[in-house]
């Protein structure tokens, strides 16, 4: 499969097209967050059980422990507030949180982290909280061979600055890893400007899109002469 790269190494490297080693695993949450709805006005700092101020603290706690791992990345993308009033301290929270990692056994430890780190905040706030699991996928190994005549499309096809083409694992999901339980799956990068993706401002330049169609080529190529 040939796909834009959705971040910013290729174009920061100042590369046209990469090799794809793995494409990442994925668990997804929906986290429910208890307080106790009170009046705003009414009710002072030490009784409120503020629903909200803890998923705000939990969604920073993705963060800090995502950023410091390699090859995990924690994204927080709903978060709402009920019963939603501007005079009410918010009795309930709702959020979501998306995990991704190269490695399932990676994904699932930092997970556990985060939920450590939730009992912590929830219990210093005298709030409860529950995570529903909506999605599960796990990590997709592009196959060695496929890798290999991918590397080989590439050094025929694109000119570099060095002699090997760069390997990326890529941390957004992908149609190949729909196949991935049943035969291998090899995948090529094109460069993305700026890394945007899921946005009308993403891109791709037609020259590199000629470089990626040149690398495709002479990958099946290779891997047809390969099986003969």
């Amino acid at each position: 499969e040939a796909h834009i790269e959705q971040g910013p190494e290729l174009d920061r490297a100042g590369e046209p097209l990469a090799v794809v080693s793995s494409i990442a695993s994925a668990r997804r949450f929906q986290l429910t967050v208890e307080g106790e709805a009170r009046h705003a006005g009414g009710t002072p700092y030490d009784m409120r059980r503020d629903a909200l101020l803890g998923a705000s603290e939990a969604a920073l706690a993705v963060e800090r422990i995502c950023r410091s791992e390699h090859h995990i990345i924690g994204t927080v993308g709903q978060l709402e507030a009920f019963p939603g009033a501007v005079n009410v301290v918010p009795g309930e929270a709702h959020l979501s949180v998306d995990l991704r990692g190269e490695l399932d056994g990676e994904r699932d430890r930092v997970w556990d982290e985060i939920s450590r780190e939730l009992d912590d905040i929830m219990g210093r706030r005298g709030l409860r909280w529950q995570a529903r699991e909506v999605h599960n996928a796990p990590a997709v190994r592009c196959g060695l061979l496929l890798q290999d005549v991918v590397r080989e499309g590439i050094v025929h096809a694109a000119p570099r600055r060095s002699d090997e083409p760069p390997v990326i694992f890529s941390r957004a999901g992908h149609d190949a890893m729909a196949i991935g339980s049943i035969t291998d799956v090899g995948m090529l990068f094109l460069r993305n400007p700026d890394g945007v993706s899921h946005h009308p401002d993403e891109a791709v330049s037609a020259a590199d899109v000629a470089l990626g169609i040149r690398a495709l080529t002479e990958s099946v190529l290779q891997l047809a002469a390969d099986r003969l």
